[in-house]
This record gives structure tokens, C-alpha cells and sequence, in this order.
């Protein structure tokens, strides 16, 4: 099962990393037009309830890989985000998997996961936590948990799955255009956790 792991770890670095740059190039690419709309309308609201703590969230389908953003934010500024992306396993991990009962093949992940020196540094980090599960229904979760002020945006572009995410830029975002880009990627506002499956493997 050693073979194993090299595929597993190529595997879950590609989810997260691609589809977290895909997220950020989109929003940072937001039409003005969209921008002004969100900020005319933010702006119509009182000074008071700009500068209450608000959490919402967004959810759908972007190719292929199901999605959740929650975004935590205060006025203008975007305080913590929590990402879950569910896909399919990578081609290299479905020929794997089919050979592997569901109980072997999250023992193969997580022991694979656990010795990957990027995923141990990313653990070691402040203000950043990602988690890693194999569903029942043998889909591959990745959870995300960034804490805006604390993590360190040079550390993590120092890693693989990283390196090609603008995180200084979203960062400095503003919870507007976050939320533009959010949508342009076609994600909806969703009032609770239903619009995305929830992980198994926990």
C-alpha cells in the first residue's frame, strides 16, 4: 500500500490547490459594474449594521467539485473564511480506490496525508487548518479554515498547494468583492448546510 500514497497526496494537493486558485482569479476579477451594485447596496444600509460581525454563506457546483464558502466578516473587512470542497478522486486514485475497501483506502489517505511534509507544516501554522477526509460515497472533502489576520500569506505560499493562490490579495479583499466573485463562479447564498453534502470520514 506504500504505492499508495504518493497518488493519494498528488490527489488531494490538486483539489485544493487548483480549485482554490480558479476561486481566487475569479474573484479578483470581478466586473466593476458587480462591485458598484454590492457597494451601492451595502452602502444603503445604516453605519450601525455595517460594523456588525455577519457570517454568510455561499454554495454550488463549480466544475465538477461541490462548494461551500462561509465568510465571516465586519464592514468592510473580511475576518475569517471556512471552505468545503467535495469532488471526485483524482483518475490516478479511482484505479487505486477500486482495488481498496472504503475503511482501507481512508487509512492508505490519512497515512499518506499525515507523512506529507507540506501538510505537516500547513498543521503547525497559526491561523490556518485544512482537513482531509475520504466521504462514504468515495469522494474526496477538503476542509479549509483561514483566519484572515492571523495566517501567515508568506509561509503558505512557500507550499505547493499554495503557491499559485493569491492569498495577500484576498487578504485585503473587501467581503464585497469577495462575495462578487462568489457569485460570477456561480455560487448562491444558502441559509444553511444542506446545499452541500457533508463529510463521512469524521
Amino acid at each position: 500500500m506504500k504505492k499508495v500514497i504518493p497518488l493519494v497526496l498528488l490527489g488531494w494537493m490538486c483539489l485544493t490547490g487548483c480549485f482554490l486558485n480558479a476561486k481566487g482569479k475569479n474573484s479578483l476579477k470581478t466586473s466593476s459594474s458587480q462591485e458598484t451594485s454590492l457597494s451601492k447596496t451595502a452602502e444603503s444600509s445604516s453605519t450601525e449594521e455595517l460594523q456588525e460581525m455577519v457570517t454568510r454563506t455561499f454554495a454550488g457546483e463549480v466544475n465538477g467539485t461541490t462548494r461551500q464558502d462561509m465568510i465571516t466578516y465586519q464592514g468592510k473587512k473580511i475576518l475569517h473564511l471556512k471552505l468545503k470542497l467535495i469532488g471526485n478522486l483524482p483518475e490516478n486514485m479511482r484505479a487505486v480506490a477500486d482495488n481498496l475497501t472504503l475503511e482501507q483506502l481512508r487509512q492508505v489517505f490519512q497515512e499518506g496525508v499525515e507523512k506529507n511534509e507540506a501538510y505537516q507544516s500547513v498543521a503547525a501554522m497559526e491561523g490556518v487548518n485544512v482537513l482531509y477526509q475520504i466521504t462514504e460515497d468515495r469522494r474526496l472533502q477538503a476542509d479549509i479554515d483561514l483566519d484572515i489576520d492571523k495566517m501567515d500569506t508568506s509561509q503558505l505560499k512557500s507550499l505547493p498547494m499554495f503557491s499559485d493562490i493569491p492569498l495577500k490579495e484576498i487578504q485585503e479583499m473587501s467581503p464585497v468583492t469577495y462575495i462578487a466573485g462568489l457569485k460570477v463562479i456561480g455560487l448562491s447564498e444558502v441559509t444553511d448546510d444542506s446545499a452541500v453534502e457533508k463529510g463521512e470520514g469524521q
